[in-house]
C-alpha cells in the first residue's frame, strides 16, 4: 500500500472540512503536516479551521508560519486578520486587512470584515476610505455595496441605504443578506408595510434563522399584527431558547396586547434549563417586579440561586428585590464588592445606586458613582444620580449648577398655507392610528397612556416629515442659545453639526396619565412637543413638565422641581437627556399628546 502523501492527507481534511467534519478534518490536516511540516496550504486550512473551532489563539502560529513560507496569500492576510479581530487585537487585525487588499484589490471579503470592524468601532472617517477605494474594483458586486448601505444606515441615511440596497438586489436578485437588510432598513424609516414584504420574500426563498425570525416578528409588531408577531418570535426562540432581545420583546408585547397570563411563559421555559444565562435570570426578574410580582420573583431568585449563588448578579437580584420590598439593610462592605466586578453590567450598579440613596447611605453612594465615572463619563443616568448626589449634600459639588438653564422651549411653525391649529389636528389623527397598543409599554415610563411602536422620523408622512424638520430647526437653535454655558460632561457640546435622532415616538396619556420621573439613557438632549392637550390648570400644575426630581422611593429624598414648563399647543421642550423629568397627573377628559424623541452624538449607533 502507498503511502499517503502531505497533500493527499490535505485533500481528505479539506472534504471532510468542507463536510463540516470538524474532528476529522483536523486529524488529516496534522497527519499531512507530519508528512510536510512545510506546506503552506495545509497550514492555512489549518489555522482557518481552528479559527471556525472558536479556538482563535490556536489559529494564529498556523496562520502567520503559512504566510512566512508563502507571503502572497491575500485570502490568509484576511483570515489572520478576522482572527485577530476575534480575540480583540485591533491593530493587528487592521494590518492584515490593509496588506490583504493592496496585494489583491478586487478582493471583496477583506474590505467586508475590515469595514465592519471599522463601523462596530465607529471608526467611520476610515471606513469611508475604504468604500472609495474598492469602488473601482467593486461597483459591481452586490456584497461591497451591502457594507456600503450599513454605513448609510448608520449615519441615518435610510432612504439612500434603501437605494443601495435595491441596486444591490438587482445585481443579485434574491440574496437572503440584501433583502433581509432592505427589511431592517424600510423598519427605520417608517415603511413597515414594505420592510414586511421584504421579510416575506425572505421567507419565501425558505431562509430560517434566529435574527430572521425576530426582525420580521419586529417589523410585524410595528404593523400592529400582535399576534403574527409573537408568532415570530416564538420561531426565534424555537431556535435560541435563550435570545435575549427576543425574549424581552415577546414578554413586552404579550403585556401591550393584554395577555399577561401568558407574558412570562419564555421566560419561564428559559429558565428550566440549567444552561439559563444568568442574564435572562435577571432580565425575569426586572419584568416580574415591573408589575409588583415579587413574590414570584423572589421564586425566580432561588432558581437562580442553585446555579448562580456565585455571580455578581445573583446577588444585585437580590437587592432588586429587597428594594422592592423597601428592605434596606445595607452592608457597604458586600457592596463595595460588588461595584468592583467587572461582569456585573452597569446598570445594575445603577440599581444599586438607587437602592443605596433610598436607604439614606447618600456619601457611600456618592463616593461609588465617582468611581465609577472615569469609566462611564457620559451615562446619563449615572450623570443623573451624582446630580441628585450633589443636592443633597452641599459639600459634594459637581459641575451641575443650576442645570435647569440647560433647558429650553421652542415654538414650531406650521407648513405654508396651514394654521398651527390645523396642523396640529391633522397630525393628531395621523398619530392616533399609530397608537393600536392595548395597555402601556411595560418597559417604559407612562401610565395610563399608549406608546406608539417604531419610529415616528424616517416616515414618508408628510406631516411627520414637517415635524422632523421642526425639531431639526430646534436643535440648532438650542445649540446656538446655550452653546455658552459649560459642558455637563466631557465633550457635551461636540453634538453641533449632524443631528441624529436615537429614536422618536409618541404618547398618548388619558385622564390621569402622567409619566414617572426618569431619564433617558441613550440621549445627548432629549424632548417633548405638544400636539393636543387636556384643559391645563395653573392653581395646581396639573399636566405640567417637571425637572429634577429623582424617581426614588424613600420621601427623605423628596426634592422639590429645578423647573416646572406648562404645555401649550406647538410648544416643543428640549433638556439634555440627564435631567429627571416626569409629568403631573390630570384630571380633565381630554387626551394629552404628545411627540418625543431623543438627540445622539452623530457618531452613536444606530438602535434597531
Amino acid at each position: 500500500m502507498l503511502k499517503k502523501t502531505s497533500t493527499s492527507w490535505m485533500q481528505q481534511g479539506l472534504y471532510y472540512h468542507k463536510n463540516a467534519q470538524f474532528i476529522e478534518a483536523e486529524t488529516c490536516y496534522k497527519k499531512s503536516l507530519q508528512a510536510q511540516p512545510d506546506n503552506h496550504e495545509t497550514l492555512q486550512l489549518l489555522g482557518a479551521l481552528m479559527h471556525k473551532l472558536g479556538k482563535s489563539k490556536h489559529a494564529i502560529p498556523y496562520l502567520k508560519k503559512s504566510l512566512s513560507i508563502s507571503p502572497k496569500q491575500a485570502h490568509v492576510l484576511n483570515t489572520l486578520g478576522n482572527v485577530y479581530k476575534v480575540t480583540e487585537q485591533y491593530k493587528l487585525a487592521t494590518k492584515q486587512y490593509r496588506l490583504s487588499i493592496e496585494m489583491k484589490p478586487d478582493y471583496v471579503d477583506p474590505y467586508l470584515n475590515f469595514g465592519n470592524m471599522l463601523l462596530q468601532q465607529q471608526r467611520i472617517k476610515e471606513l469611508q476610505a475604504l468604500l472609495i477605494k474598492g469602488q473601482p474594483y467593486l461597483n459591481d458586486n452586490w456584497r461591497f455595496e451591502r457594507l456600503k448601505a450599513s454605513l448609510a444606515k448608520y449615519q441615518d441615511k435610510f432612504s439612500d441605504a434603501i437605494q443601495i440596497l435595491i441596486h444591490a438586489n438587482h445585481l443579485a436578485p434574491n440574496q437572503v443578506p440584501v433583502l433581509h437588510d432592505l427589511g431592517l432598513v424600510y423598519r427605520l424609516n417608517g415603511q413597515t408595510k414594505l420592510a414586511v414584504e421584504c421579510y416575506k420574500q425572505v421567507e419565501q426563498l425558505g431562509h430560517q434563522s434566529e435574527a430572521f425570525f425576530h426582525n420580521y416578528a419586529n417589523a410585524l409588531s410595528d404593523s400592529s399584527a400582535s399576534s403574527n408577531a409573537l408568532e415570530y418570535y416564538s420561531k426565534a426562540l424555537n431556535i435560541n431558547l435563550f435570545a435575549r432581545e427576543t425574549l424581552l420583546n415577546w414578554c413586552d408585547l404579550m403585556w401591550e396586547s393584554g395577555q399577561p397570563e401568558f407574558m412570562f411563559s419564555a421566560y419561564e421555559k428559559a429558565t428550566s434549563s440549567a444552561d439559563a444565562p444568568v442574564e435572562i435570570y435577571m432580565d425575569y426578574i426586572g419584568k416580574l417586579l415591573r408589575i409588583k410580582h415579587v413574590e414570584q420573583a423572589q421564586g425566580v431568585l432561588q432558581n437562580m440561586q442553585s446555579l448562580h449563588s456565585q455571580s455578581p448578579y445573583f446577588h444585585a437580584a437580590d437587592i432588586l428585590i429587597k428594594r422592592a420590598l423597601k428592605n434596606y439593610s445595607v452592608n457597604e462592605l458586600d457592596l463595595s464588592s460588588i461595584f468592583k466586578d467587572s461582569q456585573l453590567e452597569l446598570k445594575y450598579k445603577l440599581d444599586i445606586i438607587e437602592y443605596l440613596l433610598e436607604a439614606g447611605t447618600i456619601e457611600f453612594a456618592y463616593q461609588e458613582l465617582m468611581a465609577l465615572l472615569p469609566k462611564h463619563p457620559k451615562d446619563q443616568l449615572l450623570l443623573a444620580l451624582l446630580q441628585t448626589c450633589s443636592r443633597l449634600l452641599p459639600q459634594r459639588k459637581y459641575p451641575f449648577e443650576q442645570v435647569e438653564r440647560y433647558l429650553f422651549e421652542y415654538q414650531i411653525a406650521p407648513p405654508e398655507g396651514l394654521s398651527l391649529q390645523q396642523y396640529l389636528s391633522d397630525l393628531k389623527e395621523v398619530l392616533l392610528t399609530l397608537h393600536t397598543s392595548k395597555e402601556q409599554p411595560l418597559e417604559q415610563t407612562l401610565h395610563k397612556g399608549t406608546q406608539t411602536r417604531g419610529k415616528l422620523f424616517g416616515s414618508m408622512e408628510p406631516l411627520l416629515i414637517h415635524m422632523e424638520s421642526q425639531y431639526r430647526l430646534a436643535v440648532k437653535e438650542y445649540i446656538k442659545q446655550r452653546r455658552h454655558l459649560p459642558p455637563l460632561y466631557p465633550d457635551f457640546w461636540q453634538q453641533q453639526s449632524a443631528i441624529k435622532f436615537g429614536g422618536s415616538w409618541s404618547v398618548a396619556l388619558k385622564q390621569s396619565g402622567y409619566h414617572n420621573h426618569h431619564v433617558h439613557p441613550m440621549g445627548w438632549l432629549s424632548s417633548v412637543c405638544y400636539i393636543s392637550l387636556p384643559t391645563i390648570s395653573d392653581d395646581n400644575n396639573q399636566g405640567y413638565l417637571q425637572v429634577g426630581v429623582p424617581n426614588l422611593a424613600n420621601a427623605g429624598l423628596a426634592l422639590t422641581p429645578l423647573k416646572e414648563v406648562k404645555p401649550t399647543l406647538g410648544k416643543l421642550v428640549l433638556f439634555p437627556s440627564m435631567l429627571w423629568h416626569g409629568t403631573v397627573p390630570f384630571e380633565d377628559d381630554n387626551m394629552r399628546l404628545s411627540i418625543a424623541c431623543d438627540i445622539v452624538y452623530a457618531d452613536s449607533p444606530d438602535p434597531t
